[in-house]
């Protein structure tokens, strides 16, 4: 099996990402689970605390938009890097 050929398109593209964020929600509900916290509250209560109310997701929004423009700052950068460089 080649491994170059597994890993292209589109589709892998999205599911990295997806499996990643899983993954870290799984490896935190184990570590609640560890230390003696319910999990189902820690993660209600997060999405409670974003989307509860509509202050709340103006709040999300102010608060994420400068590490949205980071990284896609970022990404510019590294793709202007390539292209000078290329």
């Amino acid at each position: 099996m080649n491994i170059n050929r597994l890993f292209k398109g589109k589709a892998m593209g999205l599911l990295i990402p997806v499996l990643a964020t899983f993954l870290g929600l799984l490896v935190g509900a184990i570590l609640m689970l560890v230390t003696g916290y319910n999990p189902i509250d820690a993660y209600s209560a997060l999405l409670e605390g974003m989307f509860g109310d509509s202050y709340y997701i103006g709040e999300l929004i102010r608060t994420m938009t400068p590490s949205f423009w980071q990284g896609y700052l970022l990404r510019l950068l590294i793709a202007l890097a390539y292209l000078i460089l290329g």
